[in-house]
């Protein structure tokens, strides 16, 4: 009997509910009540008989992935399981059945006679970490067998497939469920047999504890802050977790890494490598518009980015008003790439559009959402604005500089201003942290003196092409990373 005193053998409070639709809602203390002071003498029957139970549980119930998908429930075996469901399951809506064991987990891609590398990436949208994981898989496809597990879906799930990678994507609200995360690592490690794992970003974390408890060797990848203090203490942990039981974790930038020290103390150094990412390609998908804007006449300030408060699109705007003040070029436009985060409200875009509307800034500043061919606005942009408070090392400003186009940065704010401010060529391009009028300052300069912006962005493209690894490159280095971790090497 699960989660009630034992009043009597014949008594239980949940199916003594389930058995009387006039008690549906009564507390397990005033069911227990009735059946003592009246429950009985009516001729009731406190407990449910087997035929009732039997036929009470649905076929699609399985006690042992009941168990496995609810640890946190009080009960030690399947037939407790069984009790539990029928009194206090049901009624809260919990699946009697994993969805890890009915996922479809594909072996069409796999030829066997190679390694298998499992890749682990939180959603395929056409943002930074799945761009970049893309291009890995396709990378390491070459020499193994690859493996993508999603952790959501996305416009780049069928890019993911096509690339001889064999994809396993979670069911909505899987992750949120160790149970039934734990039990897809699993179903992982016996179909596919992974000799590494890489968790891509710290979003994965709840996959990555899973892989440590799985015993798959794993490389982690941190390309974002630390959960801040106000996280819950659960996520805290788990990151904390990944980051000292990884076999290797990497960090795409010194800002990255000096956080998770302050988070987590320097013990995690002992396996720690910088590694940057350099330009990646941008897979296909699926078509973002039915017809694509055209690409504004005269000098262009780019901004690329999902418009969320992370990539600071209000201070692009107030850059773009601060240069009209300035004596920017009256033909200058100031264009946004990219469509609000799922995540972020939509009062955050409107507050936006007001922003711009307020500054006297509409034919100016365009949020042009996602486009077909990004690569046409690089080719047309004088100058990228890279308004980011946090982001190590976007794809926007490596696009950007692959392109010979300047891309102006804040301080101490992401990867792409360590890199610049580091040389002596491109250390002009960084200004302080979020001064927006210093960041107008500069592009006017820029788009007054075309020939120095040419020269500016060529030096980018050389100093990131120096201080970053190509794809192929990475990619390798990722792989390169554990096997060094079994034989013992040191690190940061």
């Amino acid at each position: 009997m699960i989660g009630a005193p034992l009043y009597d053998e014949d008594f239980d409070p949940g199916e003594y509910r389930l058995r009387y639709a006039d008690l549906n809602g009564w507390s397990d203390a005033g069911l227990a009540l009735h059946w003592i002071d009246s429950g009985r003498a009516e001729g009731r029957v406190g407990r449910l008989s087997d035929e009732e139970r039997a036929a009470l549980v649905p076929s699609r119930f399985i006690a042992s992935e009941y168990r496995a998908r609810y640890p946190e429930l009080p009960v030690a075996d399947d037939a407790q399981a069984v009790e539990h469901f029928l009194a206090y399951g049901r009624a809260e809506g919990r699946r009697g059945r994993l969805q890890a064991t009915q996922l479809d987990y594909p072996t069409t891609h796999r030829r066997g006679d190679r390694p298998s590398v499992l890749l682990v990436v939180h959603e395929a949208t056409r943002t930074g970490v799945p761009i970049l994981t893309w291009n890995v898989a396709r990378s390491l496809s070459a020499t193994h067998d690859v493996v993508v597990l999603l952790m959501s879906r996305g416009v780049l799930v069928d890019a993911f497939r096509e690339l001889a990678a064999d994809v396993v994507v979670l069911a909505d609200g899987m992750p949120d469920l160790p149970g039934e995360v734990r039990a897809a690592v699993e179903r992982i490690r016996r179909v596919y047999e992974p000799a590494v794992a890489i968790g891509m970003s710290a979003v994965v974390f709840a996959v990555a504890e899973a892989i440590l408890d799985a015993g798959i060797p794993l490389v982690q990848c941190f390309h974002e802050a630390p959960p801040p203090p106000h996280s819950p203490r659960a996520v805290i942990d788990a990151v904390g977790r990944v980051a000292r039981e990884a076999d290797a974790i990497v960090f795409s930038a010194e800002l990255v890494r000096s956080r998770y020290v302050e988070a987590y103390g320097e013990d995690i150094l002992a396996r720690a490598a910088l590694l940057r990412q350099g330009a990646t390609e941008r897979p296909g998908g699926e078509p973002l518009a039915a017809t694509a804007p055209e690409v504004p006449d005269g000098p262009i300030v780019l901004g690329v980015g999902s418009v969320t408060a992370r990539k600071g699109p209000e201070f692009f705007v107030q850059a773009a008003a601060y240069a009209r003040t300035r004596g920017i070029a009256a033909d200058a436009r100031f264009v946004w790439l990219g469509a609000r985060d799922p995540g972020t409200p939509v009062e955050f875009e409107l507050a936006l559009r007001d922003q711009i509307a307020a500054s006297g800034l509409a034919g100016a500043v365009e949020l042009a959402g996602e486009v077909p061919d990004v690569d046409a606005y690089y080719r047309a942009a004088s100058a990228v604005l890279l308004t980011s408070r946090f982001d190590p090392l976007p794809n926007a400003a490596l696009d950007a500089f692959a392109a010979d186009v300047p891309v102006v940065c804040f301080a101490g704010a992401s990867g792409v201003a360590e890199i610049l401010a580091a040389d002596p060529d491109t250390r002009g391009l960084v200004v302080p942290y979020l001064d927006t009028d210093a960041a107008a300052r500069l592009l006017v300069e820029l788009l007054d003196d075309p020939d120095a912006a040419r020269a500016a962005g060529r030096a980018g493209h050389r100093v990131l092409e120096r201080d970053c690894l190509a794809v192929d490159d990475y990619a390798a280095a990722l792989l390169a990373l554990e096997a060094d971790a079994r034989v013992g090497l040191p690190r940061m």
